[in-house]
């Protein structure tokens, strides 16, 4: 990009809302703004709060609930765990029916479930993801625990659906041990609200891209819920793009597929997008992994049909 169109790029960006930026050359961007995490990593939709959004990242420990309309964004601190390291690991959230946010950390393997607690957050349960010896994933699993779980959403049953960012790119489907897999269909008709308790998931299902997908989709960074009850995936490599996931997904696991062709969604000198989430008007919501302060999410347009 010439430096001019670069540097126009930038200011446009730099607004911290647009409601429309259409002087912003070649992007389908149609707002900008900054959520007050570091290294955002997971976003997420509010249920029943329309334009309510969440944002994580994996440096701090906080929280921050912010208006896809531009208003002030709340943060909300969560405690640090007696476990934790210095970075928090979080990769990915999703909010169920009760507006509780479950947390997807990498690095220990497991979902933690916050809620509301004045201006705060207060810790009501936690999910130890476990592949057991033996699982044909187990040995993937333990080999890179910075290539573990980037996306989450929630499925019917208490299940939890999460992305496996690399080797392989894959989905899974966690639950109780001994559980009968439930497959993915479609977003439920309701948000689920699962039970939240000390538990231990173990995998009961897995599909892995296909040769196709993983030509079209070099990393699985976020998962969510989109347009027609669509699975919806964003990735970062080769280049910031959204693809749509073919569905149904059997329970007996298998392959998975690109529906369509993933759009790209520019802006990789935002950085790595890293963060997904749908408006209910159909726009995708992008979050990158910007420095802290400078603009991390986008609102974008999908392609027309």
């Amino acid at each position: 990009m010439p430096t001019v169109a670069r540097s126009l790029l930038a200011l446009c960006l730099s607004i911290p809302w647009a409601g429309a930026l259409a002087a912003c050359p070649g992007t389908q961007v149609k707002g900008a703004q900054t959520a007050p995490v570091a290294e955002l990593s997971g976003l997420a939709i509010v249920p029943g709060a329309p334009g309510e959004l969440v944002a994580i990242g994996d440096h701090d420990w906080d929280v921050a609930f912010f208006s896809a309309d531009g208003a002030a964004a709340a943060t909300l601190r969560r405690a640090r765990p007696d476990d934790g390291g210095k970075r928090s690991q979080y990769e990915a959230v999703a909010v169920d029916g009760a507006g509780r946010a479950w947390l997807l950390s990498e690095h220990p393997s497991r979902v933690e479930v916050w809620e509301r607690a004045g201006d705060g957050l207060r810790r009501v349960a936690r999910v130890a993801l476990d592949v057991p010896a033996g699982h044909p994933l187990a040995r993937d699993w333990a080999a890179d625990d910075n290539a573990r779980g980037e996306g989450i959403v929630l499925l019917e049953g208490g299940h939890l659906l999460v992305a496996k960012q690399k080797k392989p790119r894959a989905l899974i489907e966690f639950g109780p041990e001994g559980a009968a897999p439930v497959g993915v269909r479609a977003a439920p008709t309701a948000p689920p609200t699962p039970e939240a308790r000390d538990a231990r998931y173990v995998p009961l299902a897995v599909w892995r891209l296909d040769a196709a997908g993983e030509a079209a989709l070099g990393s699985l960074n976020d998962l969510a819920w989109g347009p027609g009850g669509g699975l919806y995936v964003v990735a970062s490599k080769p280049a910031p793009r959204v693809a749509r996931l073919r569905l149904p997904l059997d329970p007996g696991g298998g392959a998975l597929a690109v529906d369509g062709a993933p759009w790209d969604v520019g802006h990789a000198e935002l950085g790595k997008a890293e963060g997904l989430a749908f408006l209910p008007d159909g726009r995708a919501v992008v979050g990158f992994d910007a420095d802290a302060g400078a603009p991390n999410v986008i609102v974008v347009a999908p392609p027309a049909p």
